[in-house]
């Protein structure tokens, strides 16, 4: 990893990816604060690089300083999360040079935490010819070698994206120096020019993003094989972002456009479905997330894609074929408990209650406090006369929930349970 003041974050990075890896090698590039102290009492290999304004420069220079077999690439503002090891040891004893993990981006949108995940090429074996490119967004190439990638399921969580620290550090700004610095230097840099439009579109600088997302669809359009570039959907569903702001009608050529050059892109069949809904075309809709989960590179993609076509089943009233779009979407990400409640719920609406019992219980396992999960299956059992099993549903639940109705049920459960 390369950083630069990073004593308030760095240590929790360091501590996630402890006994995963056989070294840590940490390159300063001009901290003023504690960050070089901490690495070292982390038993991280401190080494120092003069800062440039490249961020290739500097992640080369620390690749070159690496000794063993495999590169994992963090940031000092992600951690490793939980569970990884299994993962990583499976990618590493696989075939592929390289592999793709999920990356979720902590990020505020109108006064609430989101996730978004994405998917990066974080892990890749440690070859001399493979190194960085790129001012900014920095990418490591393994196909032009004649690698291949896999994906690996070990998951980072980001969260320098956050309003307060990229207010705190300027990132948009820098990061639009640095990319004007590069398009200045080499103005045929397609993916430069697709981060500059990105920047833009991050700073609400719309009028002046609109017309650069518009330059690189119109440089993709007379590229050859567009598909192969991992970032080519995305100038597509930002310049329909920006045209939401004049109706939909405006917005979905643009999808319609990107589904024109690029038929196999999963994101922009989930957007012109989530654009079909909006617009009433419920049908189309549904279609489209269908063969959004079909193409989908990874399972959080096919996850997506499966959830959107459950919720717009669920407001149909079509409940057991939401259940089973939800169904799908445990197989693809099994841990996410919101998910296991949308099939509980499905499940019951449908009147299958064995099944949702089945359901709510692995709420719980993933959640345990989940209090609407746990009224329901006290519900459930109270009705079946499962009073012992009612009465710590209910218990649960009344952690959050102190309805008068709740306690009464408690209170029956009690009774006629025994002691």
């Amino acid at each position: 990893m390369i950083v630069r003041n990073e004593e308030e974050l760095l240590p929790r990075c360091l501590e996630s990816v402890r006994g995963i890896v056989d070294e840590m090698v940490v390159c300063d590039t001009g901290s003023q604060d504690g960050t070089a102290a901490i690495a070292r009492e982390a038993g991280a290999r401190l080494v120092e690089f003069a800062w440039c304004d490249d961020f290739s420069a500097a992640r080369n220079y620390a690749l070159a300083q690496t000794r063993g077999d495999w590169i994992l690439h963090l940031d000092a503002d992600e951690v490793l999360l939980p569970g990884a090891r299994p993962a990583i040891e499976e990618a590493l004893a696989g075939t592929h040079a390289g592999h793709l993990l999920p990356l979720e981006n902590l990020l505020d949108e109108e006064g609430r935490l989101v996730r978004q995940t994405t998917h990066l090429l974080r892990l890749f074996r440690n070859l001399s010819a493979v190194r960085y490119r790129g001012r900014v967004h920095e990418q490591v190439s393994l196909e032009e070698h004649g690698l291949t990638i896999g994906h690996c399921a070990a998951r980072i969580r980001h969260d320098g994206y956050l309003n307060a620290r990229v207010a705190a550090r300027d990132k948009h700004g820098r990061n639009l120096r640095l990319l004007e610095a590069a398009l200045a230097e080499a103005p045929d840099d397609l993916y430069a020019l697709y981060q500059r439009g990105k920047t833009l579109f991050a700073m609400d600088r719309t009028v002046e993003a609109g017309p650069s997302i518009e330059e690189v669809i119109g440089r993709l359009e007379k590229t050859v094989h567009p598909e192969r570039l991992a970032y080519a959907p995305r100038p597509f569903l930002q310049r329909a972002q920006i045209a939401e702001t004049g109706g939909l009608a405006h917005a979905i050529p643009w999808i319609e456009r990107g589904l024109a050059l690029l038929p196999g892109s999963a994101e922009l069949w989930l957007r012109f479905g989530l654009y079909c809904h909006r617009a009433g075309r419920d049908s189309e809709a549904q279609a489209a997330w269908i063969r959004s989960e079909e193409l989908a590179p990874h399972a959080d993609a096919a996850a997506q894609a499966a959830q959107a076509g459950g919720d717009l089943l669920v407001q149909q009233g079509r409940f057991l074929e939401a259940a089973a779009a939800y169904g799908r979407v445990v197989q693809h990400a099994p841990r996410e408990f919101t998910t296991w409640l949308r099939l509980a719920n499905a499940l019951l609406q449908a009147g299958e209650r064995t099944q949702a019992i089945a359901a709510y219980e692995e709420v719980l396992t993933r959640e345990p406090a989940e209090p609407a999960a746990a009224l329901a299956l006290g519900t459930l059992y109270f009705e079946q006369g499962e009073r012992r099993r009612a009465l710590v549903a209910f218990e649960t639940a009344a952690r959050t929930y102190q309805s008068p109705e709740l306690l009464q049920l408690i209170e029956l459960c009690r009774a006629s349970s025994g002691p």
